[in-house]
């Protein structure tokens, strides 16, 4: 009776361990002001760079493109077309911990369309930390430090292509 005790809690322990790992990620993209200066034209946004299990390039392009929509920095008016850019350079996690914080490093390239002149281009990073109180479950917490660093990457994306649309003769 013990063994199918023990049976049953390592299956239900390692279920809620892959559960963690599996979920989609939550909303990446951040809560962002909206641009008192925008771009005249359209925009499109290219991610590459994550090799990560737990954030894939797919759902950090949609925050992005989310948090450009958001933020209003493209009139969408203009037959000028833009190319937004996140090469992901690095995330950093930790082996172990009891709060886990997590490092994303990427570089952010704006491109007018056309003539393909580099308007603007920054490595950005940013740092997240989750806490043991949040999630008991390591890879939870790494989940959670993961998305909240790449929001806060994309947020400070953002503020920096405003800051381009505010003076776009400064890089």
């Amino acid at each position: 009776m013990k063994v199918k005790n023990i049976t049953a809690v390592s299956a239900m322990c390692a279920l809620v361990v892959l559960g963690a790992c599996a979920t989609r990620p939550a909303n990446l993209a951040p809560n962002v002001e909206v641009a008192t200066d925008s771009f005249s034209g359209k925009f499109d946004v290219a991610v590459s760079g994550s090799k990560e299990r737990i954030v894939k390039n797919a759902d950090i392009e949609s925050a992005v493109k989310s948090a450009i929509t958001d933020a209003k920095l493209f009139s969408g008016d203009a037959a000028t077309s833009y190319d937004v850019a996140v090469q992901v350079l690095s995330i950093e996690n930790p082996l172990a911990g009891v709060d886990l914080t997590s490092s994303v490093r990427a570089k952010w390239t704006l491109k007018k369309r056309g003539d393909g002149a580099t308007s603007w281009t920054e490595s950005i990073t940013s740092s997240e930390t989750a806490k043991f109180s949040e999630s008991i479950i390591a890879a939870q917490r790494l989940r959670l430090a993961n998305e909240r660093a790449i929001s806060a990457n994309i947020e400070l994306g953002v503020k920096w292509l405003a800051d381009v649309a505010k003076n776009p003769s400064e890089e």
